[in-house]
């Protein structure tokens, strides 16, 4: 659809009757007088508003501070058409979902009583959420199986999201390294990975997609590792951002990276093939603060802003 209030340039008027002569509909000023396809005359902007919108068959999508994308091919012979509902969640077309870029904390509020019709929202208050990746998150949770009034009963004859794996016989304690677990990476991959270590960023470090909360990654030059979570902004003392490190870790099986979630970091088990708490050499303060405070030899972002700031750093503060 064309929608003008000014004069236009001679590419633009080309470019527009030659859109006329396609058979796209145009809503133009009351002054155009060519003699072209299907043009609805209106004296002003909001009155060419409202004759574009009176177009039959037409399917706008409207989304705050998003441009709207339109299709370009509009003919009454379309007019008849049915045009059908989308897929929802909850079995009943008042139920939805929708993932929104507002922050509104951690946790999980319910509002209301069950009820046939389900209304989720997930609120994601990170500022790299933009449009795509919310219609992305959108499209996926769709083709989860439904959430509804019917609950287990419903859906749980179907394939399980996550099945468990079963450990096996150890192959290495410390490093965290299971024939069954090696077995199901195997298999899950198509062979691209045949071994993993759950507690060691070296070697054979566990794979993950892209959606981790942080990141354990090697920083040879001090040979210690450091910790990133997603919500730091700054960068390392190697002079990496959380994009960086996140990308060496994601989708693939990277020695000197490992992905993982917040709780992890209060396990016994932490990286402990690695030397665990005392392997690590930096992490950003709000984390430090939050999982580890009383370690005083790990630095943060307000301790160093360099490579050579953390070598002085840990020759004060790190044991021998």
């Amino acid at each position: 659809m064309f929608l003008t209030r000014t004069a236009l340039s001679p590419v633009d008027e080309a470019l527009f009757l030659g859109g006329l002569a396609l058979g796209i509909p145009a809503v133009v000023p009351a002054s155009f007088t060519l003699p072209y396809g299907s043009a609805l005359r209106a004296a002003g902007p909001a009155a060419m508003v409202e004759a574009a919108m009176g177009l039959p068959n037409l399917r706008l999508r409207r989304r705050l501070r998003v441009p709207v994308d339109l299709p370009f091919s509009f003919d009454y012979s379309f007019v008849t058409e049915e045009v059908a509902g989308g897929d929802t969640l909850g079995g009943t077309p008042a139920s939805s979902f929708v993932v929104v870029n507002e922050d509104k904390g951690d946790g999980i509020e319910v509002l209301g009583e069950a009820g046939p019709d389900v209304a989720i929202e997930i609120a994601v208050g990170d500022p790299r959420v933009d449009i795509t990746m919310t219609d992305y998150l959108e499209e996926f949770a769709a083709k989860l199986p439904a959430v509804d009034s019917h609950g287990w009963e419903r859906w749980k004859g179907a394939a399980p999201l996550h099945a468990p794996v079963k450990k096996g016989r150890c192959i290495d304690e410390a490093k965290g390294e299971f024939a069954g677990a090696n077995a199901a990476v195997r298999r899950l991959t198509e062979g691209r990975t045949a071994r993993v270590f759950l507690h060691s960023i070296f070697e054979h470090p566990h794979t993950a997609c892209s959606c981790f909360q942080g990141v354990s990654f090697y920083i040879a030059e001090v040979d210690g590792i450091g910790l990133i979570d997603v919500a730091y902004k700054g960068r390392t003392p190697d002079d990496r951002n959380w994009d960086d490190i996140a990308n060496g870790a994601a989708g693939k099986q990277s020695p000197g990276y490992a992905a993982f979630g917040r709780e992890y970091l209060r396990s016994r088990k932490f990286l402990q093939g690695d030397g665990g708490w005392q392997r690590v050499v930096w992490m950003p303060r709000a984390l430090k603060a939050r999982f580890a405070p009383d370690k005083a030899w790990i630095a943060t972002e307000a301790d160093v802003s360099s490579l050579q700031e953390l070598h002085e750093f840990l020759a004060t503060n790190r044991a021998p």
